[in-house]
């Protein structure tokens, strides 16, 4: 009884240090990702407005934002969480789409007039925001501070 029950646990180790051994977790190479510290070309750049934006604010008819302006913004700002970008920034109807290119991967941005972003990142969509005062210039509204 013993050496089978010996048997029998040796099998068991064996099989998951085979299972362990053989499986390995993805790499940056199959899921790589965006770093708004290195460089990347923006290849493609459109003024959108959302469906309803007849009823948005009038600085949304006047805001624009460059490429190189774009460039600038994107490696000052931080990732944010839902409750940040929920209280924290404004939400317009207006931004702009991009095609941002990294280390030959393509990524869909959205920049909103609010000074908050996102990225598309291996079917996850992460948040950025922009908390510097002199980029945030480039935006219809910053973010709200505590000393407003």
């Amino acid at each position: 009884m013993k050496a089978k029950l010996s048997t029998f646990l040796f099998l068991i180790i064996l099989g998951s240090i085979f299972i362990i051994t053989s499986f390995t977790l993805p790499t940056d190479d199959q899921f790589p990702h965006f770093d708004i510290h290195a460089s990347f070309e923006i290849t493609e750049l459109q003024k959108k407005h959302h469906k309803n934006a007849q009823n948005d604010v009038p600085e949304c008819l006047h805001w624009e934002l460059e490429a190189t302006t774009i460039k600038k913004i994107l490696p000052t700002s931080r990732i944010i969480v839902g409750s940040e970008w929920h209280h924290l920034f404004d939400h317009y109807a207006c931004g702009y789409e991009l095609e941002l290119l990294q280390n030959n991967v393509s990524y869909t941005c959205t920049v909103n007039g609010g000074a908050w972003f996102t990225i598309e990142e291996n079917d996850a969509l992460v948040f950025y925001g922009s908390f510097e005062d002199d980029i945030n210039s480039y935006f219809i509204s910053g973010p709200w501070k505590e000393e407003e």
